[in-house]
């Protein structure tokens, strides 16, 4: 069954598959980001539709993996994802045992689950809202300014440093 919407058919997902690679040795800022990024996207009742999948386990020994998961699902955003329904699958990155991970986890992730809005679709479609209206795009323009005055604070210490460096030359 599908809702009728402005003329067309709304489109719901059965799952998210949000790919982390596991030989990262850090956490960066960006992937902080993006994981909160996905959080909003989906929204909260979305979660049990989200498989945060961590790839190219065949690059790292298995403890140094499992430090590295550990890690992962102690932060904030997944610590909160998983919390509200969404699971966690490691897949390796080359040959057969690839292929059949991939099968098994899109698997999971689609079978016996029904469709969810996911609340990005929710407020562009059934509210109206604009992108940057959106949680999504909050987000993002608040990512953007910190952005910004990081650049200039980076900014201003080069320019400090070239006009001490400068007094020291003379």
């Amino acid at each position: 069954m599908h809702s009728v919407c402005r003329g067309e058919r709304k489109i719901y997902v059965t799952g998210v598959l949000f790919l982390h690679r596991i030989s990262d040795n850090r956490f960066s800022h960006d992937a902080q980001r993006i994981s909160a990024m996905l959080k909003v996207l989906c929204g909260d009742g979305a979660m049990p539709h989200l498989m945060l999948c961590t790839t190219m386990w065949d690059t790292v020994s298995p403890q140094e993996g499992s430090d590295r998961l550990d890690e992962l699902c102690k932060t904030d955003t997944w610590m909160e994802m998983i919390s509200l329904g969404a699971d966690t699958a490691k897949m390796s990155n080359v040959g057969s045992k690839a292929n059949e991970e991939a099968e098994r986890i899109v698997g999971e992730l689609v079978r016996n689950r029904p469709t969810v809005e996911l609340a990005i679709q929710d407020e562009m479609v059934n509210q109206a809202k604009d992108a940057v209206e959106t949680s999504a795009g909050r987000v993002l323009v608040e990512g953007q300014k910190e952005q910004h005055e990081s650049d200039k604070q980076v900014k201003q210490l080069v320019r400090a440093r070239k006009r001490r460096s400068s007094c020291v030359i003379q």
